[in-house]
């Protein structure tokens, strides 16, 4: 699923150790899914936040690529700085082009 549950529909070998069970989302996440992976474990849906794409030149924001629209793909937070808007993410990140072509 790429994230963690908690829907009691783990397999019988999940639950006879307990180094497969988490107390919160978060230490599940950190310890299954790290890196770029993390926030999409933490945020299955991406968080709705706007980062860079260096590729595209332009700020776009964190959620699945396929659902179109502004969605650039789930942010990488080891290296992408996270907005809450677009022109936040424009004027710190691509400070060098007009905010109307960001």
């Amino acid at each position: 699923t790429g994230t963690c549950l908690q829907d009691g529909k783990e397999p019988a070998y999940m639950k006879l150790s307990t180094s497969w069970l988490s107390d919160s989302l978060e230490e599940c996440c950190s310890q299954f899914y790290p890196g770029w992976n993390f926030n999409k474990c933490m945020n299955p849906a991406g968080s709705g936040l706007w980062y860079v794409s260096h590729e595209n030149g332009k700020c776009v924001t964190d959620c699945d690529a396929g659902n179109g629209g502004t969605c650039g793909g789930f942010a990488n937070l080891l290296s992408n700085d996270l907005y809450s808007n677009p022109r936040s993410c424009c004027e710190a990140e691509l400070f060098y082009r007009y905010i109307e072509f960001c």
